[in-house]
């Protein structure tokens, strides 16, 4: 009987020092964990945490950076909001005819072409905008951005709908091409927007002759 008390005690104890070395195992390991996973999150945003309107060269490319929508300009053009400074963004691999173009009277599409943009900005939970490998600006100083709503690509969207033409192709920016012009293929066997109208789209703009 003795022997079996021992036994049991000798058990007992052996269970306690095997638990304790379990807690203290996790004690250290993820508090670990959890601060390699903070500092990595601070990695993530600190290139754009020093933006100051003006040096794009630190902002990374082939790299969602999120935004809040300011203004629309017209359907491939308005103004975010990036580490609390305002800046233009300019849709890259697309174009929509003018509306706000000095000299140029509006164009077809170019009305429903902006509201479409800017309902789609004024909507979207998350907005997000990309760098390409090429250029980060143009040379008006416009941000050359893929813009993405909740995940979902501007450009294709504008372009499916029949409002905006596949443009201003120059590489290496041409990540999202192939999807573009699927899309475009897509809205111009359809006739939608721009490409109900015969001779309108050209490969160098919009043509109102």
């Amino acid at each position: 009987m003795r022997q079996i008390l021992r036994n049991k005690k000798s058990y007992f104890k052996e269970m306690t020092i095997l638990l304790s070395m379990v807690v203290i195992i996790r004690s250290l390991y993820f508090p670990l964990v959890k601060s390699e996973g903070k500092e990595s999150s601070l990695a993530t945003t600190s290139s754009y945490q020093t933006f100051n309107g003006k040096n794009f060269n630190i902002l990374p490319k082939n790299k969602r950076i999120p935004v809040y929508f300011m203004k629309k300009i017209d359907g491939d053009t308005f103004r975010v909001l990036l580490n609390d400074k305002e800046i233009n963004v300019r849709l890259l691999l697309v174009d929509t005819p003018e509306s706000v173009k000095q000299g140029v009277a509006v164009q077809p599409f170019a009305i429903e072409g902006g509201q479409y943009t800017e309902k789609k900005l004024v909507n979207a939970e998350k907005i997000e905008i990309e760098f390409d490998k090429g250029k980060r600006t143009d040379h008006y100083g416009r941000a050359l951005c893929y813009v993405y709503l909740d995940g979902t690509l501007l450009q294709e969207s504008l372009v499916k709908e029949g409002l905006a033409r596949v443009a201003y192709v120059y590489k290496p920016s041409t990540s999202q091409l192939k999807t573009l012009r699927r899309a475009e293929k897509s809205a111009k066997k359809t006739k939608k927007g721009i490409w109900s109208i015969p001779g309108y789209v050209t490969t160098k703009g919009f043509n109102q002759t």
